[in-house]
């Protein structure tokens, strides 16, 4: 990790997006938390040479597999962030925030941006659809009641998540993260193009 810090400035790169790993204690019993003492000891440090390399860190608020985060993160969460940052307080340290896995968690994703404005480091556009009547029947712990999608064809407010990026004055990149089953193989690049022309339209 601190190579890839170190190295980036010199490909024109001001961003390392990672995932925060969790330990042994943390996937035994479940509590997220348990991993906060080998995150600071890690975490510090990257800050402290991404601080000297001009560089940003973005840790990626995926939830992880099922049933959430406890596999390889557990910044995806709010409540999760907060413990996070107050641990390693250096501004070096944000989010690649993704509205998707919010959604996909029940968090509102675009009061999420104005909380941690000056977290945000980096975006991924991706989308999540949600089927009601899978979910009324199974809950969120259960299967098959969501799936990510591309931009526009799911439930994400994207009116909303760039109003409030445009508020909080981000003028990054946002990155299409495109895993819509609907758009495999050969159909691609036509669910990239269809995420490009509903973003362009929201950005223009």
């Amino acid at each position: 990790m601190r190579e890839l810090i170190e190295i980036a400035p010199q490909l024109g790169c001001d961003v390392v997006a990672t995932l925060s790993g969790v330990t042994p204690e943390t996937q035994q019993s479940g509590n997220a938390e348990a991993t906060l003492p080998a995150f600071t000891a890690t975490f510090a440090e990257h800050a402290r040479v991404a601080e000297g390399s001009g560089v940003k860190i973005a840790l990626e608020n995926w939830p992880g597999a099922h049933p959430y985060g406890l596999s390889r993160n557990i910044a995806f969460s709010p409540h999760l962030w907060e413990r996070l940052f107050d641990a390693v307080p250096s501004p070096a340290l944000g989010l690649e925030y993704d509205p998707s896995h919010l959604v996909r968690l029940q968090i509102p994703h675009v009061a999420a941006i104005k909380r941690f404005s000056d977290r945000i480091h980096h975006v991924h556009a991706k989308d999540t659809t949600i089927r009601r009547e899978v979910l009324e029947e199974v809950g969120t712990t259960g299967q098959g009641w969501w799936r990510y999608s591309i931009p526009g064809r799911g439930e994400v407010d994207w009116n909303g998540v760039f109003a409030a990026l445009r508020e909080i004055g981000y003028d990054g990149p946002v990155c299409i993260e495109h895993e819509d089953a609907d758009f495999k193989a050969e159909k691609f690049d036509d669910g990239l193009r269809l995420g490009h022309e509903f973003l362009s339209r929201l950005m223009a």
